[in-house]
């Protein structure tokens, strides 16, 4: 939606009429960016909005009523309202505002004597009313109320840094006394611990009544806010009544995290400030914050405090996938020794932060740094057989990697296994507990019947392994491989082989023994059994962690994640009842659960939650857990609208997503699960896509009794609203996605009704799963259970390969359980339309129905392929009648049976259940060839059982006439000639046998559709699919091609498309950004939406009019309260008839209720009950000038039991309907909600939303008008009786979606331009003198007042606005926006109808576009007149062949005393010119023959014509022109791209308007010839009397390419013609050079030279000349004309040296190119312009110049005096130079030290006489610096007047520092003064002026003793030593080590990876600073000196990078 204007509105609402409190404006940040938490008006003590705050003391005194709470006072019985810190989200903040609403009138206070003592007047007599304090009782700040000498009085108090109570009794101030209720903001925002900078303020309604500063407040955190009668009072009765209270914090826009370098301490609120912890983060973070997490690994879980807010969300952000969040510790924090062989050990007793470890660590992870929180192998607990993950192709294959039992009490004689053996035979040695394994069945693929393949199991038994005594152990049951559970080891006899478990084994009925010979176990958890790298073991009874790492890795590799149960480490990101929050690009690893959300009752609702492009890793339970308690005091706490989308959801050891609601107590009685008032279930609304998940639920803990129905990747238990789409899922352990809405069987007491999850769709679709359940038995691809009937959609999944191959037992008779692709168990109803499951073991798609519910499956157009049954109804009871089996257009492929349906015994199956019909079978047949069913139905009575079994259809319809079968599968086919692609593959028969399936992939062009399937199939559509599609926006074309995968229906050949209006593919976005989420399902593109008319009542409406009767409307402090008086409407009316479509809209307003006053109605009639004592808020009109008849219309009521109500009504063909039915509850509190009451006309759809959730939706409205014009809000209709109280608007605007041409100012453009994104130039609003616009003709005429040009109409007097803008390439495009007011012309209508005659002696031209030619000829013309009959129309005219005004197409004009905007524009590519009056078209023209060909200016006003009779005022309020987008703009030249790199783009560095004194300009020549005036400079001009403006830039690196922008006039020179054409004779002596650039070398030779001339006839020429390797060459051949007028004119003359152009740009127009020039100076170094050089003879006049600037390509370095800083330091090129000093007057931030006398500031420089130990120089501190870690010194210094004696040798101690002198010092403020770095200047021992580079070396965290000074005496280098200044910079970068000199913008010393000692810079000196101990003499010179930082750098007190500081 773009910008989030709904909620940018005041954000603490004061009282109606009242101003915010100015105290607040020093806040930072600014008051208008404030946060109100907790706020609460009492309405009920158990209310949402009351858990903020907790009612505390004597609570009986607290009696709540109506909104407000009354406590009685007396005998010190304190009862107050204290605020709960962690509901109201709020952290420990030192920064706040109380803000209270509160009546004093009925407390009786005793009055006190004049200057009463606080503790023996006021304290008895008084009473503390508002309390902020710390720890320790210690105030932050208080306001204690009393009476002095019976007036009403407050005071201050706080406690201080000394503990000391402070009251300021000197300073009592008089409160409000007038029995009315006031509001009081007490605040605290800035303290401190005793430094003096505390602050405390009191405002009442709106006005400061005490501000104190400068306090040593004691305490720096609060932790009590509290409101009341809070404390004393021992003499104080009556009642005092508190209406509102609600706690201001700033808002926090930005927090920035860094792990590696920032600190908690810090404010975290820059980049330059970070905090170093999510945790820290989470904690600070309020509604309206962005966490930025840089790259990096985070320790700890992010729990946030705050919430987030609508539009004003909480995100944490994530970068470049290197961000995590880890809940781990790494292994190297402990301390590791060998226990024995390559085994370690730690004690892990201890606790490391936040981590403890008290049972085995769950997750033992090796990472790799580069990718912070992914696991790159994981380690197990030690176990034997060692973990094994298979690869292909016996991937899905993991169980039959542990040990084989071969029996359970012992080893049977027989061998128990098919085929042809007795699989009972060894009954006899079943067990619950004993379980034998001696190698009596080989498990290490030697035997006959073992399983693994060769060369995998280790050959080791019971008798092998060590002793097992206390492991724990995994058993896979011997039966049928369907249960596995966990035990521990009781007995262990390794001679025996045998070992017992510590309880029995069941296979879930007591009679069904599971340990049996082939049963699978592995063992764990003991020491003795960790043998190989990668295993670690944890003694719980003496806290050892052992372990074997792999070779090669360090211990800081190892990441380890401790068992944590309960506490907050066990969650990465806790979103428990938060809403509105986003999680962008963040990786959660390491953790028990990754998210959570556990609302608990009393819990905050948690919505609008977006978890986006994250990474949920190596999870130990669930990458998402959701579990909700509903509470049933407080409706409507769920968990909704949640968002997951572009995840990654990896190595997570059970769910990845989890949902369950806490829906039933344990004794069943109470579902907590539904909400108490709709039964909607709590959680619901999610929208997931796009996710990928694999590698989910290996290491579940117990597939069957941990959690009910085991494990599964996704798993919504009990929730609705899914939307689960374009996901991909693969190598799961056990189900894909997990669907279950009712607990079943044993596992729980099934919900009361079926429609358990009342009022939701599902929809999973696009979604691809595959190697699903290969560790969990009895299990699929998808699982669903419960459903609603038809309300859950499954829709072109595809999914394959799932084998569940413990399902099928090791004696492989079994195939019970074995893998399954669609699951449905238990349910209701579900809709499986176009899936595709492929290659299952044993059933493609599975349902059976509970006993408990009707069973409802409409099954159309599937594939089912490769299982051994393609459709199977399982065999449980169904005592309930099924109502529907519809199983239509499916293809059976490859099956052994294609549809199996069974009951057991009891009544048949009724045959209205089944229709099964048009199904196409295709290689029906058992595995071994022989031909499989395509029908095997058997029910009834064990009686009377009926089986029936066909092969073909061909003998089920030969049997089945006028039997129960007949009409079954009627118009099927098996015989059709289908898939022969499929056949040519020449796959592998299809098996039964899970231990022989292969994985195979798929290809859907195997299937593609023939003529037999399209006849095959069903034309019809169940109503059901076809609303679920419509639900879901899905287009379903039913005549595909050949490449898309069959499916019916198909309609005569034609596309059949069920499309809804929302996006396709699913949906919308649930997040913060969807506001109202309805809107995207019912409007075109997807929901995106703009708003126009948006208004927040700070000031004058420009759109909304108020109306009515408009005193009853009130607005003021951001809100509009409209009183409501039956009779008397009073509203705000926004007209938008210039909107060309408005099929779609909806107005989006803020309301609060609670202080309207309305009377219930009688009934339920609309017009006798309703319309009487309700109104209406909102009116949607159309367009009529008659009736304005209601498209809608929201009113609001109280119905018969006093509740509040919304209803919607409109206008059908037979009058108004209100509808009553579908009336809804509005929220009744004091809250401000907000509402968009839209509509979609093409739809007839009409809905509401409230706070984001929809409330309201209706579709298919007859609604009669085609269209809305005109909205009304406000107390806009009704109340005819009885009405009071109030209305209150917080904000209202007029939503539409962004294809929606705008109401403003032409939607006509898209459609005529190439773009209708749009620029406008020359915006003016006459508010100040016009800067593009010049005023002409009779200028006296135009008068500028009140920001609008009054232009006097006289005859024949023209007077107007002209915009020259010749310097734009392309104006094709163009239209003048203009707003104009006529109602003060005077106009005589015309005679007639002749143009010439009758039109132009009356009328007058307003708006004129001309080309550039002499005649200025019209492209377009707008003529205003009136006409015969006097009304008032426009005109349109045009050149072509002679000049054509359009008299057939005139116009009629708004004729009234308003403002109109009119548009007038034209497209000359298609010959258009258009008009709009305020957004409407009222006059177009296409193929127009227009003559001129481009457009050069436009006039305004009264441009021409009106003869004879015209009078009055023209009243413009606003011109402009527009263009397109794709235009180039007119400034300053188009053509750089082509001379440039980098596609022109270039930046302008010493851009001067001469409107000041410059910075980086200076004057030249005679600079007396030289004014500034009028922000222009005026050079006089003198023969060889050269002055001019120079710019030198000698620190650039790279000038290669370059341009100099002049705009200059030329109309005051005087330049005598040249008397000929030689340069030399006769151009040079009286011409002059107007710009030069030079090249650095002596002589400054000419790279370009600009010379302006006349020539011999007086014409004015430009002339260029270059500099070759033979000299000055002047291109006299190549001379340009030059624009000889009265003028501004823009100069480009620019260079690029690589190839030799030289190009001159005049007005944006190419004057010269020359290329290939043999230019010899390599560089420029030096600009002038002016009067540079020449003009020997005859010269004079002025030169005025208005603007120069040096333009630069993007890619060139700026002109820095340094070209180290873009490698050494962030943010190269975004400096601060702060401490700028030039010596032209006193310094402000440096201070002279040392002999000050030796100091002589002179000539805008200081000389500094250099004596022997005699120091002088500046100094400059700059310890405010948060951030000195980069910084540079930059002086410019004179070396030739100093006396230094060479030095008689190398050393530096004893040579150099006698006779040199340290010059630049910059050092640390501790106690030593450490030398960051220092720079000292002497003579070597050949005289040679050098310089030389020292630092204190030493460890940071050490010492200063072990840190010395060392001198870089082996790196010294020369300085320049002569006469003239020159510039250094002095630098450093502190985290590389760097240091480095420039001198005159070259490096010439630069050092990195230093060990530098001092941490920061706090202080630099300059001049002679130290050293000079023996001979040193004269003057150092220095003009100017200069501290830069990056910019962003921050200070202490935000003012140091401040501009203010230069």
């Amino acid at each position: 939606m773009g910008v989030p204007w709904l909620f940018v509105i005041s954000l603490f609402c004061l009282t109606a009429g009242v101003p915010a409190c100015p105290a607040l404006d020093a806040w930072p940040p600014l008051a208008e960016k404030s946060l109100s938490v907790g706020s609460y008006n009492f309405k009920s003590v158990t209310s949402e909005s009351s858990l903020a705050w907790v009612a505390n003391g004597v609570t009986s005194s607290i009696s709540i009523n109506n909104g407000d709470a009354t406590i009685a006072m007396g005998q010190e019985q304190a009862a107050y309202f204290d605020m709960d810190f962690d509901e109201a989200g709020l952290p420990l903040d030192a920064i706040g505002a109380l803000d209270v609403n509160v009546t004093l009138s009925q407390v009786n206070l005793p009055s006190v004597p004049a200057n009463p003592s606080f503790f023996g007047d006021i304290k008895p007599n008084g009473f503390e009313l508002i309390k902020i304090q710390g720890p320790n009782n210690a105030r932050v700040g208080s306001l204690v109320v009393f009476r002095e000498q019976g007036v009403l009085k407050g005071v201050i108090t706080y406690t201080d840094g000394n503990d000391n109570y402070i009251q300021l009794t000197d300073e009592t101030f008089p409160l409000a006394d007038d029995g009315k209720e006031h509001e009081y903001i007490l605040g605290a925002p800035t303290i401190s611990n005793s430094d003096g900078t505390g602050r405390i303020f009191l405002c009442e309604d709106g006005v400061t009544l005490i501000e104190k500063n400068n306090l040593n407040i004691v305490t720096t955190v609060v932790t009590v806010i509290r409101v009341g009668y809070s404390l004393w009072g021992q003499h104080t009765s009556g009642s005092l009544i508190l209406h509102h209270l609600k706690y201001l914090v700033p808002q926090l826009p930005d927090l920035y995290v860094t792990a590696q370098t920032g600190d908690d301490a810090n404010d975290g609120t820059t980049p330059a400030s970070p905090l170093a912890t999510a945790v820290r983060a989470a904690e600070m973070a309020r509604a309206g914050t962005t966490v930025h997490l840089a790259e990096g690994t985070y320790r700890g879980p992010l729990k946030l405090r705050g919430n987030g807010r609508p539009w004003k969300g909480i995100k944490v952000v994530g970068e470049n996938n290197k961000t995590a969040i880890v809940g781990s510790l790494r292994a190297d924090s402990l301390q590791w020794s060998v226990h024995e062989g390559n085994i370690y050990k730690a004690d892990v007793s201890g606790v490391y932060g936040s981590w403890k470890l008290t049972k085995s660590p769950r997750i033992v992870c090796e990472v790799d740094s580069a990718i912070p929180g992914v696991c790159r192998q994981r380690y197990y607990i030690a176990r034997a057989p060692n973990y094994y993950e298979p690869g292909p192709p016996y991937e899905y294959k993991h169980i039959q990697y542990w040990y084989m039992a071969d029996g359970g009490a012992g080893v049977p004689s027989c061998t128990p296994a098919p085929p042809g053996r007795n699989r009972w035979c060894d009954e006899d040695l079943w067990s619950y507990t004993e379980l034998t394994d001696v190698g009596h069945f080989p498990d290490d693929g030697e035997g006959q019947f073992s399983i693994p393949p060769p060369g995998i199991q280790p050959a080791a038994n019971l008798k092998t392994l060590p002793h097992l005594k206390g492991a724990k152990i995994f058993i896979n049951d011997g039966r049928s491989g369907f249960w596995t559970k966990r035990f521990e080891v009781a007995t262990h006899n390794r001679q025996a082989g045998k070992l017992t478990i510590n309880e029995n084994f069941l296979c879930r009925d007591p009679a069904l023994i599971c340990i049996r010979a082939y049963a699978q176990y592995f063992v764990y958890d003991k020491l003795n059994l960790l043998d190989s790298p990668g295993e670690y073991w944890f003694d719980e009874a003496n806290q050892r962690l052992y372990m074997w790492k792999n070779d090669g890795v360090d211990w800081s590799e190892i990441e380890i994640m401790g068992d944590v149960d309960s506490s907050d480490e066990a969650t990465g990101i806790d979103l428990s009842g938060k809403s509105f929050v986003t999680i962008d690009g963040v990786r959660v690893a390491f953790f028990r659960r990754g998210v959570i959300e556990s609302g608990k009752e009393g819990d905050p609702l948690s919505q609008h939650v977006t978890l986006t492009n994250c990474h949920f890793h190596a999870i130990s339970e669930d990458g998402i857990r959701l579990f909700r308690t509903l509470d049933s005091n407080v409706p409507g706490r769920k968990t909704q609208l949640w968002t997951i989308t572009n995840n990654v959801f990896s190595e997570i050891d059970e769910f990845a997503i989890w949902s369950s609601p806490n829906f039933l107590q344990t004794d069943g009685s109470s579902e907590q699960g539904r909400d108490p008032t709709t039964a909607d279930v709590s959680i619901r609304d999610f929208y997931v896509a796009h996710n990928y998940f694999t590698r989910i639920s290996f290491h579940y803990k117990n597939p069957v009794t941990q959690r009910m129905f085991g494990p599964a990747a996704v798993s919504f238990m009990a929730a609705t609203n899914i939307t689960f789409v374009h996901n991909v899922i693969e190598y799961v352990g056990g189900y894909a996605l997990s669907m279950r809405y009712v607990k079943h069987g044993s596992d729980g007491t099934p919900y009361a009704a079926a429609d358990d999850v009342r009022y939701g769709d599902n929809l999973a679709a696009w979604n691809e799963m595959r190697m699903a359940s290969l560790v969990k038995a009895d299990s699929g691809i998808i699982a669903v259970s419960g459903a609603k009937p038809f309300n859950t959609l499954f829709y072109e999944n595809h999914m394959d390969n799932t084998f569940a191959w413990t399902g099928t037992g090791s004696r492989k008779d079994s195939p019970m359980g074995a893998g399954s692709g669609m699951y449905q168990e238990w349910i209701a109803g579900g809709v499986y339309f176009r899936n595709v499951v492929w290659n299952v073991v044993e059933k493609a798609f599975t349902y059976h129905c509970s006993e408990e519910m009707e069973c409802h499956v409409i099954f159309l157009n599937n594939m089912l392929a490769r299982a051994r049954r393609c459709v199977k109804q399982d065999e449980r009871q169904q005592s309930t009648p099924a109502k529907s089996f519809t199983l239509h257009n499916n293809l059976f492929v490859s099956c052994s049976e294609a549809t199996d349906f069974d009951r057991p015994d009891g009544a048949p199956f009724p045959r209205e259940w089944f229709d099964v019909d048009y199904n196409m079978y295709y290689d029906i047949k058992y595995e071994d060839g022989s031909p499989g069913l395509v029908l095997h139905l058997e029910h009834g009575p064990n009686s009377d059982r009926q089986e029936f079994t066909y092969s073909t259809l061909s003998d089920l319809s030969a049997a089945s006439s006028g039997t129960w079968l007949e009409e079954w599968e009627a118009h099927g086919s098996d015989t059709a000639y289908i898939g022969h692609l499929y056949r040519q593959q020449n796959l592998p028969p299809h098996t039964n046998n899970v231990n022989t399936a292969p994985y195979l992939s798929y290809d859907k062009k195997w299937f593609k559709p023939q003529p037999a399937q399209k006849s095959a199939s069903n034309p019809s559509f169940p109503a059901e699919l076809e609303r679920l599609l419509r639900r879901y926006d899905i287009c379903v074309p039913m005549a595909e091609d050949e490449t898309t995968l069959t499916a019916g229906p198909y309609s005569s050949g034609e596309d059949k498309c069920f499309k809804g209006i929302g996006k396709l593919g699913g949906a919308p976005n649930l997040g913060e950004s969807a506001f109202c989420p309805i809107i995207a399902s019912k409007w075109p593109a997807s929901g995106q939406t703009i708003m126009f008319g948006e208004y927040s009542f700070d000031d004058d409406p420009t759109t909304w009019k108020l109306r009515g009767a408009t005193s009853k409307i009130d607005v003021d402090s951001g809100r509009a309260d409209i009183r409501l008086v039956a009779g008397q409407q009073a509203y705000m009316d926004l007209d938008f008839t210039n909107t060309a479509d408005m099929s779609y809209a909806a107005v989006v307003l803020t309301v609060r209720w609670s202080k309207m006053q309305l009377t219930p109605v009688a009934g339920t009639n609309f017009f006798n009950d309703i319309k009487p004592r309700g109104f209406e808020l909102v009116q949607w009109n159309e367009a009529s000038s008659i009736s304005f008849t209601k498209a809608l219309a929201f009113v609001v009521y109280r119905d018969q039991s006093g509740a509040l109500r919304g209803l919607i009504g409109y206008n059908k063909p037979g009058g108004f309907e209100a509808l009553v039915d579908d009336s809804f509850l509005l929220p009744d509190n004091d809250q401000s909600h907000t509402y968009a009451i839209g509509y979609a006309l093409p739809t007839g759809d009409i809905f509401v939303c409230e706070d984001g959730v929809t409330v309201f939706s209706k579709t298919g409205l007859n609604i009669w008008p085609s269209t809305v014009r005109r909205l009304r809000v406000g107390y806009v209709w009704g109340a005819d009786e009885t009405i009071g109280g109030k209305v209150i608007l917080d904000s209202v605007g007029l939503m539409l979606p962004a294809t929606s041409p705008l109401p403003y100012p032409c939607p006509f453009l898209a459609s005529i331009w190439t773009s209708d994104q749009t620029t406008t130039f020359g915006q003016y609003t006459f508010d100040d003198e016009p800067t593009t616009w010049v005023f002409g003709g009779t200028t006296a005429n135009i008068v500028r007042t009140n920001g609008r040009a009054e232009i006097s109409l006289v005859a024949g007097d023209e007077a107007y606005m002209d915009l020259d803008f010749a310097n734009t390439a392309d104006m094709s495009y163009a239209a003048v926006v203009l707003t104009v007011k006529w109602s003060e012309m005077q106009l005589t209508p015309v005679a007639g109808t002749n143009f010439h005659g009758d039109f132009k002696p009356s009328a007058f031209e307003l708006m004129r576009m001309d080309d550039a030619g002499s005649t200025y000829d019209r492209v377009a013309g707008l003529l205003v007149y009136r006409d015969q009959s006097g009304a008032l129309r426009g005109l349109i005219g045009f050149q072509s062949d002679v000049y054509k005004p359009l008299l057939d197409d005139t116009f009629p004009l708004k004729d009234d005393s308003e403002p109109h905007t009119y548009v007038i524009g034209y497209a000359l590519p298609t010959g258009s010119i258009f008009v709009y009056e305020d957004g409407n078209m009222v006059f177009e023209r296409r193929g127009l023959l227009i003559w001129p060909t481009t457009v050069r200016r436009v006039r305004v006003g009264h441009a021409t014509w009106a003869d004879q009779s015209i009078g009055g005022k023209l009243v413009l309020e606003s011109i402009g022109l527009m263009v397109p987008a794709t235009s180039p703009l007119p400034y300053p030249c188009p053509s750089l791209g082509s001379k440039w790199p980098l596609s022109g783009q270039k930046t302008i560095f010493g851009q001067y308007t001469f409107g000041e004194e410059p910075t980086m300009w200076t004057f030249g020549g005679t600079a007396a010839n030289i004014v500034q005036t009028n922000g222009r400079a005026e050079i006089t001009l003198a023969a060889a009397d050269e002055a001019y403006t120079q710019l030198d830039f000698a620190n650039t690196a790279d000038m290669s390419y370059a341009a100099v922008a002049l705009t200059v006039r030329w109309s005051e020179m005087q330049l005598t013609p040249a008397a000929g054409t030689n340069f030399w004779n006769h151009i040079k002596e009286r011409g002059f050079e107007l710009v030069q650039l030079n090249a650095a070398s002596p002589g400054f030779p000419k790279v370009v030279s600009f010379v302006v001339y006349r020539n011999q006839s007086g014409a004015l020429r430009g002339l260029i000349g270059y500099n070759n390797v033979d000299g000055f060459d002047a291109l006299t051949s190549d001379t340009f004309l030059l624009e000889d007028d009265v003028r501004p004119h823009t100069y480009v003359v620019g260079y690029s040296l690589p190839t030799g152009d030289i190009f001159v740009y005049e007005d944006g127009n190419m004057v010269l190119d020359k290329t290939g020039l043999a230019i010899s100076p390599s560089t420029v170094r030096r600009i002038r312009v002016g009067h540079p050089q020449w003009g020997d003879e005859v010269i004079g006049g002025k030169l005025v110049l208005e603007s120069v600037g040096l333009l630069l390509p993007a890619s060139s370095p700026p002109p820095l005096p340094c070209p180290c800083f873009r490698t050494k330091w962030p943010s190269f090129n975004e400096m601060s130079n702060f401490g700028q000093y030039t010596f032209d007057e006193d310094p402000t931030t440096w201070t002279f030290g040392g002999t000050l006398d030796h100091i002589v500031r002179t000539n805008s420089r200081a000389e500094i006489t250099l004596a022997a130990a005699d120091e002088a120089f500046m100094q400059f501190d700059f310890a405010d610096m948060a951030d000195t870690s980069y910084g540079a010194i930059v002086f410019t210094v004179r070396w030739s007047e100093m006396q230094l004696t060479p030095v008689v040798g190398t050393n530096f101690h004893t040579d150099i520092k006698p006779r040199g002198f340290e010059f630049v010092r910059m050092f640390e403020l501790g106690s030593t003064f450490a030398r960051t770095l220092s720079f000292t200047v002497y003579r070597d021992q050949s005289g040679t002026l050098r310089g030389i580079i020292g630092f204190t070396e030493g460890d940071p965290m050490g010492p200063f003793e072990s840190s010395t000074y060392k001198a870089l005496d082996g790196d010294s280098f020369p300085l320049i030593d002569d006469s003239k200044p020159h510039t250094y910079a002095l630098g450093y970068a502190l985290s590389t080590g760097d240091i480095f000199v420039c001198e005159d913008g070259a490096t010439i010393f630069d050092k990195t990876g230093l060990t530098i000692w001092p941490s920061s810079v706090k202080r630099v000196k300059l001049g002679h600073v130290t050293w000079a101990d023996e001979a040193v003499g004269g003057k150092v010179l220095v003009e100017s000196v200069g501290f830069f930082v990056p910019q962003s750098a921050q200070c202490a007190d935000g003012t140091c990078a401040d501009p203010s500081r230069i």
